[in-house]
């Protein structure tokens, strides 16, 4: 398994949800050139953690921010500044945002006020032209990608005009509720005009020798430039830019 890990993750950041201590164990001793957050908190090891290249950056502070999922007390936007070796600064945050099918009896929809909450949090954590990436399990197609690109962070699909990749379920699953499941876009990699996409895909699942696979998502894997603090901003497409609804108070 851990051959298989060292095979198939060679990106300089790594940003997982639903994170667990085995899988943070497996992942450490395949890619000893990582490094990761060490916090006492539980929401670290349990669902949210960030992993880097030791040789190409270095840890600058980190933090996870409450985003008023009350009913995920461990699930944060997890967060962490990280320098190159230009001396330059990147902002990473991931978060989980909660499954449809554990909404709000009344039928309002969650993922909209957590998606504002999330933006507000980047917006207020990024220095001056800083690069920003964030990715995470949205487990919606619509409204956090809408939000999000609203506040400047656009999927990484979008900006190389490409259709958003079905990234859920990863078949076959050997779960046969998760199998019956429609495809869906539902997991996203989003930069702001510092970080220009220009590459993206998803990428192998790591299975088992049963086949068994790591996760019922497939992982979207991008290439982003970091502009220099000379470089001008790069503008971004918008999702749906024609639509204009108040969602806030």
């Amino acid at each position: 398994y851990q051959r298989r890990v060292h095979g198939q993750i060679n990106s300089n950041i790594l940003i997982t949800q639903e994170t667990h201590p085995i899988l943070i164990e497996a992942i450490r001793e395949a890619k000893s050139d990582y490094e990761l957050i060490n916090d006492p908190f539980e929401g670290w090891a349990n669902e949210g953690q960030i992993f880097w290249d030791k040789n190409l950056l270095t840890l600058v502070e980190y933090g996870s921010e409450d985003i008023k999922m009350t009913s995920k007390p461990l699930r944060k936007l997890f967060w962490a500044r990280l320098k190159t070796q230009g001396g330059s600064t990147i902002l990473i945050g991931t978060a989980h945002l909660p499954w449809p099918g554990s909404d709000n009896e009344d039928g309002s929809n969650p993922r909209v006020e957590l998606a504002h909450n999330i933006s507000l949090s980047l917006n207020r954590l990024k220095k001056e032209n800083e690069a920003v990436v964030f990715g995470g399990d949205m487990n919606e197609s619509f409204w956090p990608r809408k939000i999000l690109s609203d506040y400047g962070y656009v999927d990484c699909f979008l900006q190389l005009g490409l259709q958003c990749h079905a990234t859920h379920p990863a078949f076959p699953t050997h779960d046969p509720e998760e199998d019956s499941m429609p495809t869906c876009s539902l997991d996203y990699l989003m930069s702001n005009n510092r970080s220009p996409c220009k590459k993206a895909y998803l990428g192998q699942l790591i299975r088992t020798d049963l086949g068994v696979p790591s996760s019922d998502h497939y992982p979207v894997v991008a290439e982003f430039e970091l502009l220099s603090t000379t470089e001008p901003s790069i503008e971004l497409p918008r999702f749906r830019p024609t639509i204009n609804i108040n969602l806030r108070k």
